[in-house]
C-alpha cells in the first residue's frame, strides 16, 4: 500500500513525543482537526482562540497589551460556544466555554 506524503508527515506528528503524552504540534493538529469537521451552521457561533495568546501574556510582557487590545476589540461573547485550548506546565487542556446569553438570543 502507497502512502501519500501528507499522510506520511500526518504519521510522523501523531507518533512523535512519548507515548501516552501530547505534544504542542499533537493538541494543534487535533484543535484544528475538530474545528475542520465542525459544520459550518455550527463552526459560524463558535470561536477558537489560539493558544499562543497565553503563551505571551504570561512570558513576554512586552506582548501583554497587544494580548489585551485584541481581546478588547473582540468581542468573544457574541458567540455560543468558545474553544480555549490552554498549556500550562506541558498540560495541555481544552476549555469549552458555553455562553449561555448566546444561547438565550
Amino acid at each position: 500500500m502507497r502512502t501519500t506524503r501528507s499522510s506520511s508527515m500526518k504519521n510522523r506528528l501523531l507518533d512523535s513525543g512519548e507515548i501516552g503524552k501530547l505534544n504542542d504540534p499533537q493538541a494543534m493538529y487535533y484543535m484544528r482537526r475538530l474545528w475542520s469537521v465542525l459544520p459550518e451552521k455550527i463552526r459560524v457561533c463558535c470561536v477558537y482562540i489560539d493558544p499562543a495568546w497565553m503563551f505571551k501574556f504570561r512570558t513576554q510582557l512586552s506582548e501583554r497589551n497587544g494580548v489585551i487590545e485584541w481581546f478588547g476589540r473582540f468581542d468573544i461573547f457574541l458567540k455560543k460556544y468558545v474553544f480555549f485550548p490552554l498549556c500550562i506546565s506541558n498540560h495541555w487542556t481544552l476549555v469549552v466555554y458555553v455562553i449561555l446569553e448566546a444561547t438565550l438570543r
